[in-house]
Formats: structure tokens, sequence, C-alpha cells
């Protein structure tokens, strides 16, 4: 009922908006806040004044509106004034995001795809080439950008397609409140046409590339869906508006997934975000439109999708100078940097907000209607880390599966656990991203093993870590069954220096943590008991 009211009061004003069509009008974003009385409010805007017009609903989801006024006649400041009236609004920002694409030109020029020695696939490919989750699922990566070639030949094959749509038949088939989204959607044109862009394309390319075709380059997953967004329009100035319709849809179409059981929706892991605003700090900036970004990557998460963000081509440490969205708190996010083949880093960095490195130098990708180039920058490198989410997704084992189907926002964040925790350690990143390192598929079968396998090797699994530890102690288990179990720590005298009790209910993987930075240093035992069952693990405390 809040949002039909919402609409009502909207759509009121739209009609005002005649009276300005032609001129060149600024636009802003308001969020109202829940459960407004937004009858009210429509009363208040259309007695008081008539310089303040609707544009559209952004997001029922969020409650955001996209409002215009005429800059000849009021201020910017004056209609904050002025709505800062109504206690039903929260926020109002300018609808300017400052994004840019995140690519540099290189000079360089290479025949040879070498990013696929750097991040060690080959082994992950003895096990899988990707394409479908364990369960049978079509594992999508949403790019958004500002258009594609949607018929290069190492890209037309793998564009996802909507069979639930008739194209171009005026209707919305499949009732997702989107019509004729056949082939993903544009938010700035409110349909599925995509125009040609270069930058796009050559992302793509990272993403999507047909593998195994006898033409072009090869991809990291040998089969893959790409749903293309575009938000952006290169020749001018992009608002938040767009960005935020792209999210979206795309929670909608996981959601719809998730809720009809495969039916209908598209089964999106991750979202490749190779653009940003420089020299942003969400939380400090006036312009809370950058919170609402990060507030989005939280969204995207509870549905299953990560965000993978590409952090600023300038040389600069976005912990001290900010960044968006790479340096959003949010635990979805994966943001990247580049390196090129000989390890040294490209682009911005940050100890506590950039997570790896990925080949960004140099990269052979698709271009042009039917073509190659090598390019490069932190655009490049983004993709190459969304790739590696899709082919874990595709690891054939059923207690993925599990969880995959059981828990999508756990699953996703346990991808970015196995990509973090087995980065390749690198000389110009390791004191200057969170993990130290950059991606390295090989590195991360032995946890997905251990993930999969750990219930038949041991009656009861357990797995410690870092070791040697200072401050806090990490752990996973792997419970047989449901039921009560213990965790224990002792000392060398065989002392208990810690106990704590717990049940549980699931037989997945799970996870733990002790602080451990009162005790002294020496070697530990943790225990894990479980009826009958017994496991331990030795580890030196710094």
């Amino acid at each position: 009922m809040k949002s039909i009211v919402l609409l009502s009061l909207l759509f009121s004003l739209f009609f005002a908006s005649n009276l300005f069509a032609q001129a060149k009008v600024k636009e802003i974003i308001v969020k109202f806040q829940p459960q407004s009385s937004y009858n009210q409010l429509k009363t208040n805007l259309l007695e008081e004044t008539k310089l303040v017009y609707f544009q559209k609903l952004i997001s029922e989801r969020f409650n955001l509106a996209l409002l215009s006024y005429d800059p000849k006649q009021i201020t910017f400041q004056e209609v904050k004034q002025y709505l800062a009236k109504e206690n039903s609004i929260l926020w109002v920002a300018p609808n300017e995001s400052n994004i840019q694409f995140r690519d540099n030109p290189n000079d360089s020029l290479f025949s040879e795809q070498w990013a696929f020695s750097n991040i060690a696939i080959t082994p992950f490919w003895d096990k899988t080439t990707g394409g479908l989750t364990p369960n049978g699922d079509t594992i999508v990566l949403a790019v958004m950008e500002s258009g594609f070639s949607l018929n290069h030949p190492d890209l037309v094959d793998n564009y996802w397609r909507n069979y639930q749509e008739i194209e171009d038949d005026g209707i919305d088939n499949d009732n997702n409140g989107y019509v004729d989204d056949f082939l993903g959607w544009n938010s700035l044109w409110n349909n599925d046409n995509h125009n040609y862009q270069a930058h796009g394309t050559q992302v793509s390319g990272i993403l999507g590339a047909k593998s195994d075709n006898q033409i072009g380059i090869s991809n990291v997953n040998w089969n893959i869906k790409l749903l293309p967004i575009s938000f952006f329009n290169s020749t001018s100035e992009t608002g938040f508006s767009t960005l935020f319709s792209g999210f979206e849809y795309l929670i909608k179409q996981r959601k719809l997934y998730n809720t009809s059981n495969g039916a209908q929706g598209a089964f999106i892991v991750a979202v490749n975000e190779s653009f940003g605003s420089d020299s942003i700090n969400s939380a400090t900036d006036t312009n809370p439109g950058f919170r609402q970004w990060c507030e989005y990557i939280d969204a995207l998460g509870e549905v299953g999708i990560l965000t993978i963000g590409a952090t600023s081509n300038k040389n600069h440490d976005v912990d001290v100078v900010g960044d968006m969205p790479t340096t959003c708190p949010q635990n979805h996010l994966i943001s990247v940097t580049s390196i090129g083949e000989d390890g040294s880093q490209q682009g911005a960095f940050g100890a506590q907000n950039i997570d790896l490195a990925a080949p960004g130098i140099s990269i052979l990708t698709t271009n042009g209607l039917d073509g190659y180039s090598d390019v490069g920058g932190t655009s490049l490198a983004t993709p190459y880390v969304a790739s590696a989410v899709a082919l874990i997704y595709s690891y054939p084992c059923q207690r993925w599966g599990n969880l995959i189907q059981s828990d999508p926002s756990q699953a996703a964040l346990q991808v970015k656990k196995w990509i973090l925790q087995n980065t390749q350690s690198v000389p110009s990143v390791r004191e200057n991203t969170v993990s130290g390192g950059s991606l390295n598929l090989n590195n991360i079968l032995d946890d997905l093993d251990f993930f999969c396998e750990g219930n038949r090797l041991e009656p009861l699994a357990l797995k410690i870590y870092p070791s040697p530890a200072e401050d806090i102690l990490h752990y996973e288990y792997d419970l047989p069954a449901f039921g009560d179990f213990e965790i224990q720590l002792f000392n060398l005298l065989g002392q208990c220096i810690f106990s704590e009790k717990r049940s549980s209910n699931i037989t997945i993987l799970q996870e733990g943590k002790i602080d451990i930075s009162s005790y002294a240093t020496g070697m530990y035992f943790l225990t894990i008991t479980q009826a009958n069952r017994i496991q331990t693990q030795k580890f030196i405390k710094e």
C-alpha cells in the first residue's frame, strides 16, 4: 500500500512537468522515510511549489525517486531547504555520480593471453570448465557498461537471453516488471537495446568470450552467460538513477530465480563494475547517493550476487583519498587492482580496502565489431576475478551445490573467502592490499577439496589458520551430524584454557574464531568434539 500511495503522489507531480519540458533541468534523488505519509507530502508539494517535478520512481526497495527542477527558477540549495521541511524525506542529493570507466590505453601489444598462467587456471580446468552449478543452474555474470558488441563472433553465443520473454512484442510476458527484456536491460532507455561501445566489448571479452570454438581468444569459463546492463552514457554526465535502476533489475532477476526454483529470472552470481568514482569516501561525502551505492551491494548480496569492483587507475592510496565503490564497507564486495606479467602493480591500492590484484596490463581481449586488441587497466583486471567467481560456482561437489541452493548469500561470501584466502603472494601488493597477493585458482582447489571431501576423509574435520597466529585464531569445522559439539583450547601442559559448547542443525562447513591476544607465546591445541568423534589441530601463538 505504501508503494501505491507513493506512486500516486509521484505521478500527480508528473503532470506538472510539462510546464518546463523544454528547459534544461537539473535532476535530484530523494529518499523517503519508510511508512511516510505520502498523501500529505503530495498536498504540500502541489500547494506550495510548482518548481519541483517528478521524473520516475527508482526503487520501492529503498524508497528512492528521481525529481527535477529548473535551475533558472530555483537553486539546488533552495530545493534542499524546501524539501527539508518534509519529515517524510530522509535526504536529497544531486543525481551526479562522477562515474568513469577504469581503463588505461596501453602501447604494448602481445599476441598471448599471459593471464591464464598467472592465475594458475589449468589445474582447475581438470575439475571443471564452467557453465553449470552442481545443481544444473546456468551460471550468469552481469556486466554493467555503456554498451556492447552484441554480434561479435566470440561473444554473440554467450549473451544471456530471457526466453520467458517474447522479443519485441510490447508485453511483459514473464511479469517481472520489464517489457521486452529479452537481452538484459538498458536503464537509460528502459528497453533491452544496447549501443556498441569499446569499453564494454573489451570487458565482456574477459568475462565471456566463447572458448573451445576454434576462433579468437579463450576465457576462464569455457561456457558462461553474460547479462548486459547499459546504464552509462559516455557522451553526457551519468547520474545515480540509471545505476540504481540497473541494480534493481539484477536483484529482481536473481530473487525471481531463487523463489521460482529456477523457472524464471537468472542465476546471477556476480556483477562486474569496471567503473567508479575517484577520491570519494562514501562515509564522509556530502552526497548520500554514494552511501546508497554501498547499500545496494548489501541488497545484491542478500540474494546471492557478489559485487566485483575495479579500483582507480590513479597511483594513490584509496584508504587515504577514498574511492567508489571499492572503499564501501560491505561484505559482498571484492575490490580489485591490476598487475602486469612481471608482477608490477598498476593502479590504486589500499591495505584496508583493496582485496587483491589480478592481471590487468597488456590484456588481449575482444574489441570492435569482430576484432581483438591489447588493452589494460583495472577495468580488465576486475573481470578476471568475476570470472573466477563464476568458475568456482561450477565446481562439481554436491555439498557445494546444497549450500548454493539453501543459502545463496552465504555461498557468495564463501566464494569470496576462498579467493582471498588463497592468493599468490606478490611483492608489489604484499603490503598494500588486504590479501597481499593476486588471484590464483590453483591455490583454491585445496580449500574446495577440504569443503567437499572433509566428511569422507575424517569422521570430523577441523582446519585452523593462520599459524603462527598473533591475536585472532580462525578455524573451520566440518560436522558429520547434527547436534551438540564442543570447542576446546589446550596449552602444552594439557590444561583447558578455553571451552565453548554449541549446537548445530547444519552439516555444511562452518567457521569460528577465538581471541588469543592475551595468551603467552608457544604451542597450543584446538580440539573439536562431537559424541565419540574428535579432531585436534596444533598451532603456534606468536
